[in-house]
């Protein structure tokens, strides 16, 4: 049977699944590709071992093949039992919302999109300019503009505390043009750029005040510092708790934390905070506990956390 029949292509180079005791799989639907995605492959490879490196938690990059959001729900739900989180990325926006809101009938394991990656570094990014600014969030205006590309950043910032949004998408230019609409906003979230006319109006605002992801991982920020609290969570349950315990739920509550976590790891000088950075990754870790309900470990170091060669054999510690 080939590849393309099975519908399920690991990845040659990836880490294995079998040797983890949970690990995170990093899946895309080849499928239906994210059409400004040239590199799947490669792509996938190198975004499951910068989880991997930073986090601790294993992490193996695999790729599917479906016919419909159906389909990838299913071959999602019948991943291995060692898959305690799922990473759905480099997959048609349509289809991986579709099938997120599917696999939530199949099965319980955490499943974080593309969408909810762009959203917590995205609303970080808000959060820092205005905390910055010392500005109150709830009489702050955030336009964002693009909206209909990202729909969850809307209860994101609610949850945070910022209430007042505009959202802008191209299809409103001709009775309400980008430069008049972006006026008043003390934030711009920019998702449209120079096709909706951004650079213009970019030019007659406060430096800093609209924010993008600019670099190319950008979206990845909180990534293993959500990914360690979720692998953490299940060992930190109570003792009485029955050994298949719920999975961590992945929420509104939970994405806006790791948000704030970002926040709080930023440097003075950055915009956000550095990817490589095991400040960032421990910051991330800590806020999405605080949400699980789970007690941090003592330590938040990087130090506190078994090495990889260590992480799925703790008598070698």
């Amino acid at each position: 049977m080939t590849a393309r029949e099975s519908g399920h292509r690991p990845d040659a180079q990836g880490g294995s699944i079998t040797d983890a005791t949970w690990a995170v799989a990093v899946v895309n639907d080849a499928g239906a590709p994210l059409a400004s995605s040239t590199e799947h492959g490669a792509g996938l490879r190198e975004d499951a071992a910068l989880i991997e490196t930073l986090s601790g938690v294993t992490a193996v990059p695999m790729s599917l093949i479906a016919r419909d959001a159906a389909e990838l729900a299913t071959r999602l739900h019948g991943l291995p039992r060692q898959v305690g989180a799922i990473f759905l990325t480099r997959t048609n926006r349509a289809r991986t919302r579709a099938a997120q809101h599917l696999l939530t009938e199949l099965d319980n394991r955490p499943l974080i999109t593309d969408d909810d990656a762009m959203a917590i570094t995205l609303t970080a990014a808000v959060l820092n300019y205005l905390i910055r600014r010392r500005r109150c969030l709830s009489g702050c205006r955030v336009l964002f503009a693009g909206a209909a590309a990202l729909p969850i950043i809307s209860p994101m910032l609610l949850t945070a505390g910022v209430v007042e949004l505009t959202l802008w998408n191209l299809g409103d230019a001709d009775q309400a043009p980008l430069s008049r609409v972006a006026r008043d906003a003390d934030v711009v979230i920019d998702l449209v750029g120079p096709a909706g006319g951004m650079d213009q109006v970019a030019l007659d605002r406060p430096s800093g005040s609209v924010v993008g992801l600019d670099q190319r991982r950008a979206h990845l920020l909180a990534l293993p510092g959500l990914f360690r609290a979720l692998a953490a969570a299940p060992a930190l349950a109570p003792a009485a708790a029955p050994a298949a315990a719920p999975a961590a739920p992945v929420d509104i509550r939970l994405l806006c934390a790791s948000a704030r976590g970002l926040v709080s790891a930023t440097p003075p000088h950055r915009r956000l905070p550095v990817l490589s950075s095991p400040h960032t990754t421990d910051a991330v870790t800590g806020a999405a506990l605080h949400v699980l309900h789970r007690a941090a470990p003592p330590a938040t170091s990087r130090a506190a956390w078994p090495r990889p060669n260590e992480r799925d054999h703790p008598g070698r510690r």
